[in-house]
């Protein structure tokens, strides 16, 4: 072999090593570039949330963005970047275009997220829609949100009465939201027209409602105060409602026994009924006696002559006068017990000396008196019925009251208020104590 033979030899030799250092390299690189790879995701994500605490949004989002382009980042981590991004835009920037782009990203980066994740996204986009005036668009997503939830799970029952977009409003549906007003209020929707008049201003306040959703105002700190203070009074009248309002019963055997033992409270007083004439100066008080002592009727008297539009068309009654303080007579401004005490001084048939009051001068007369006496024990059973369970309630709350206090080991410290305690509260050295 020659010189240059060898020499060709080492040369190829040198080629090949080179080439199997290089491949070696290039295989020891590749985990090594994937970590980098992980480790600049994970350093632009932290780097983003440091900006963002530090209320610097744009630079945050400017983070979010590098570390979206990055190849090495799974689809999922993508999605809840996307998602972390849009709220920084709508929250802090009220971009709402900006915050809907991202939240688009975030659902497409996330084609499969599971039913809870793709609502709340979808509310999301939603509010953004709302917020760009893109009122229907972000109705049909909202729905399709609501959809997800299966939040609207009514059972209609009735006739349709109403709708909205692809909602029916049966005729139930208004009776229910009708039942939840006090019985009082429940009679004035007998009437057709009130009833249709609250149908309409249901529909409108469902509209209403649904803006607001897709407002996002669900989410306002100072609205989600107000929901959680109706929150629980609701959930507090309705552990009052089921503990105590539906299991405080009367017996019948109670209310009679009540009756008998308290029949004093019973005794409805001394009473007179009284017709009045209301006159305006002592001229007209002369001419009305006049009348009367020329044998005129007191009824006819008084048509013609008191001006007293409330009375004058029914010959003046009042009604009844109670011999019980505090003394008053009914119908008639200012102090009226010095009129009550001539009133009930008065024989059926008499008429009083003119009383001069506030609003002028009155003759009254005595229709029919009665005596005092004790009321039946059927015209007050509801009555009494109706007081004992008041105060059974009163009772089973209490109860309830104590047990919880006690159980939670709940205080209340008067002291703080500079407020006494209450009579029944053992003292116990200086220490501020709980009390209802």
């Amino acid at each position: 072999m020659n010189r240059t033979t060898l020499g060709l030899l080492w040369v190829a030799v040198i080629f090949s090593l080179a080439a199997a250092a290089a491949g070696i390299a290039v295989l020891l690189r590749t985990p090594t570039g994937a970590a980098a790879g992980g480790e600049a995701l994970e350093q632009r994500t932290q780097l983003a949330s440091h900006l963002a605490n530090e209320g610097l949004p744009q630079d945050a989002l400017a983070e979010y963005d590098l570390a979206l382009r990055l190849d090495s980042a799974p689809a999922k981590t993508k999605a809840n970047m996307a998602y972390l991004a849009g709220n920084l835009a709508y929250d802090d920037l009220k971009d709402y275009t900006r915050a809907l782009a991202y939240y688009e990203r975030s659902l497409f980066y996330n084609a499969t997220p599971e039913t809870g994740v793709k609502r709340k996204m979808m509310e999301r986009v939603a509010e953004c829609q709302e917020r760009m005036g893109k009122t229907l668009d972000a109705s049909q997503t909202l729905s399709k949100s609501t959809y997800l939830a299966g939040q609207d799970t009514r059972t209609p029952k009735g006739a349709v009465v109403a709708k909205i977009g692809d909602r029916q409003i049966t005729m139930g549906e208004i009776d229910e939201a009708i039942q939840r007003f006090p019985p009082e209020t429940q009679k004035q929707f007998a009437d057709p027209k009130a009833k249709r008049d609250f149908a309409r201003n249901y529909v409108v306040q469902d509209l209403i409602v649904a803006k607001a959703k897709r407002m996002g105002l669900q989410n306002d700190p100072e609205v989600r105060r107000e929901l959680d203070a109706a929150e629980k009074e609701v959930l507090a009248q309705t552990v009052f409602n089921r503990e105590v309002a539906e299991k405080a019963t009367v017996q019948p055997s109670e209310v009679e026994l009540y009756y008998e033992q308290h029949k004093d409270m019973f005794v409805q007083p001394r009473r007179t009924r009284v017709a009045q004439m209301l006159l305006d100066s002592q001229e007209a008080v002369d001419e009305a006696e006049k009348q009367l002592a020329a044998g005129d009727e007191f009824t006819s008297a008084t048509v013609s002559l008191s001006r007293d539009a409330a009375t004058r068309a029914k010959g003046g009654e009042l009604g009844w006068v109670f011999e019980r303080e505090p003394l008053s007579v009914p119908g008639v401004k200012g102090d009226s017990a010095e009129a009550a005490r001539a009133i009930l001084a008065l024989n059926v048939g008499e008429v009083s000396k003119p009383i001069k009051m506030e609003d002028g001068w009155h003759l009254f007369k005595a229709l029919e008196k009665q005596e005092a006496q004790t009321v039946e024990f059927e015209k007050v059973k509801p009555m009494v019925e109706s007081m004992l369970r008041r105060a059974h309630m009163q009772e089973m709350q209490q109860k309830i009251v104590e047990e919880l206090m006690t159980a939670e080991k709940a205080q209340v410290f008067d002291d703080a208020f500079g407020a006494n305690p209450p009579a029944s509260a053992p003292a116990e050295g200086n220490e501020a104590k709980g009390n209802l």
